[in-house]
């Protein structure tokens, strides 16, 4: 996968493109932030929809990056 694939679905995620967090992410993957810390594609895409449930207009902005070999 590329970081650029990556960045461009955070800051164009609707809550219909939320299903193509399998393409992005490893089956085991590990999403962590300050609310959360879940393992999966099932729970992670959870996390999403929920933000898009509760939240009005949520969006991400991606300043920098950092990629790990």
């Amino acid at each position: 996968m590329k970081i650029d694939e990556l960045i461009v679905w955070y800051e164009k995620m609707t809550p219909e493109s939320v299903a193509h967090l399998t393409a992005l992410y490893h089956e085991n993957a590990q999403f962590v932030d300050p609310f959360n810390s879940v393992r999966g594609h099932r729970l992670i895409s959870k996390i999403f929809l929920h933000m898009f449930e509760t939240t009005r207009n949520p969006r991400f902005v991606i300043e920098s990056r950092q990629v790990f070999d």
